[in-house]
């Protein structure tokens, strides 16, 4: 049987995962104070967003590179045998 914890176990444990992320990502958490007061902020490649509908916004406005390095579009055009799994043309690599 589980038990429910109480408000003070809560918040105890609220503070320990405050802890460990603040520890873990300095930086990022820093930044994330220091713009808190806006809902969009873009530093440098990155885009801090505050709030669920700027976070919706933020992932439809903002164009997309399929094709960079590190992306699945990137990745097809990488070394390799035979190139892309699937080439958007139609035409797929033959398999061995």
């Amino acid at each position: 049987m589980t038990t429910v914890p109480t408000g003070s176990a809560l918040r105890a444990a609220r503070r320990r995962d405050r802890r460990v992320y603040t520890r873990s990502h300095p930086v990022l958490f820093a930044l994330l104070a220091a713009t808190r007061r806006r809902a969009v902020t873009r530093v440098g490649g990155a885009v801090l967003v505050h709030g669920s509908e700027p976070y919706r916004q933020a992932l439809t406005r903002i164009p997309l590179d399929r094709t960079a390095a590190g992306t699945t579009g990137g990745g097809g055009r990488g070394p390799g045998p035979g190139g892309p799994p699937v080439v958007q043309g139609g035409t797929r690599p033959v398999c061995y």
